[in-house]
């Protein structure tokens, strides 16, 4: 049944949007928790940019932000609607990526922050050298929507083992992890209750929260843990403040063996926990039989082959760290 011109109007109309422009601003804001950060993605000066909040604000009708002398803070509502914001934008300009591909192909993948920052992006060079006529568009959240499974042609998912259907890409091991001139600060090894290590710096990243508790029990340590404590939201910046010499942060593979292998990073014990838990691939099931798709597949399982450490021995104790 075809919609008659009125009809049509009426469908349109029936849309209730905010002004983009407010909605972009948000989105922006919300995502890098500063306005300053945000003015300058955005090329508006911080008086603008909250005028853009306040007006979307006034538009829903409630607050998205919690005011203080310290800055922003999102309220639940702010921070749901911020998520439903950039999966939709991400969802925009991923269709506006393949209309300007015209001929040229668009794969999409899902993975989390710090497998793109950390894993990806340093080898995604090579596969343009080897397939130039093909671009790769990444989506990263820290955990997939629905709606996020339905855009992307794959999708790198973690968990206690491959789904039917998946690729086994590696196993994860964890262990401390420090630069290499604070070895001497961080004794984990050493079993003496009197080991006193309160005046190091414990690295915690908030997707994991508990993950340091469950290496000291994993460890046994005896002593004094560290007492000072840099809590930052991503792995990619634990390890780059370890890096930076700023206290003790949990390496987890692959995400560190880069940085390892580099000499940026050392070991602070010769411990290594392991679970059982992987990443793993998912292709979607309309990209089957689809030769270029293929290739990126092949080409990420040769990648992860060749990640060094990935398939530690599993701890003969049935203990999860991961927050």
């Amino acid at each position: 049944m075809l919609l008659s011109v009125v009809d049509w109007d009426r469908s349109i109309v029936a849309r209730r949007l905010p002004p983009f422009a407010a909605i972009r601003a948000f989105e922006v804001v919300a995502r890098s928790g500063n306005l300053r950060v945000a003015a300058q993605e955005l090329h508006l000066s911080v008086s603008a940019l909250s005028h853009q909040l306040k007006s979307l604000e006034n538009y829903v009708g409630i607050p998205l932000f919690l005011r203080n002398h310290s800055g922003l803070r999102l309220t639940e509502s702010g921070n749901q609607y911020a998520q439903e914001l950039t999966r939709a934008l991400d969802s925009i300009s991923l269709a506006t990526a393949k209309v300007e591909a015209g001929p040229r192909r668009v794969l999409s993948i899902w993975l989390s922050p710090s497998m793109a920052g950390l894993w990806l992006l340093p080898r995604l060079g090579k596969f343009n050298r080897l397939v130039p006529s093909v671009d790769i568009r990444m989506v990263t959240s820290l955990a997939p929507h629905s709606s996020d499974a339905e855009m992307v042609d794959f999708r790198i998912g973690y968990g206690g083992g491959a789904p039917p259907g998946a690729i086994r890409l590696f196993d994860e091991a964890v262990f401390p992890v420090c630069a290499p001139d604070q070895l001497d600060k961080y004794a984990f090894e050493a079993a003496d209750p009197d080991n006193d290590l309160s005046k190091g710096t414990l690295i915690v990243c908030q997707t994991m929260p508990e993950e340091w508790n469950g290496w000291f029990r994993f460890s046994e340590f005896r002593g004094r843990r560290p007492e000072r404590l840099i809590s930052v939201d991503n792995r990619a910046l634990a390890l780059e403040a370890a890096t930076e010499g700023l206290g003790v942060a949990m390496g987890r593979t692959p995400f560190v063996n880069d940085a390892i292998g580099a000499g940026k990073l050392r070991r602070a014990s010769s411990k290594t926990f392991a679970d059982g838990c992987c990443y793993y691939l998912v292709t979607s099931s309309l990209l089957l039989q689809d030769k270029v798709a293929e290739n990126f597949s092949d080409w990420l399982v040769t990648e992860a082959a060749g990640t060094a450490g990935t398939r530690p021995p599993l701890s003969a104790l049935n203990l999860r760290i991961a927050g």
